[in-house]
């Protein structure tokens, strides 16, 4: 017999003011294999947010205004 699946929680976290999130899609978030959450936003600038054990990070990509509007994240192998 196959073993159950893990089980999964969540944790709600507000990462960022609501007011820099803008336009989000599904490909704003991705979810590297060790589990770490990795997010792109933005609106008046371009966002880079990752979870870590003590929480969450945010670097600015690019400070130009709405280059964040319609951001995509992607991970390689080493994310």
């Amino acid at each position: 017999m196959p073993s159950p699946a893990p089980t999964i929680t969540w944790e709600i976290a507000t990462v960022d003011w609501p007011y820099h999130f803008t336009r989000r899609r599904d490909r704003t978030l991705r979810i590297n294999p060790a589990g770490q959450l990795h997010l792109a936003f933005g609106g008046d600038a371009l966002y880079y947010a990752y979870a870590e054990a003590a929480g969450w990070r945010i670097e600015v990509v690019d400070d130009n205004a709405g280059v964040g509007e319609y951001a995509a994240r992607a991970l390689d192998h080493a994310n």
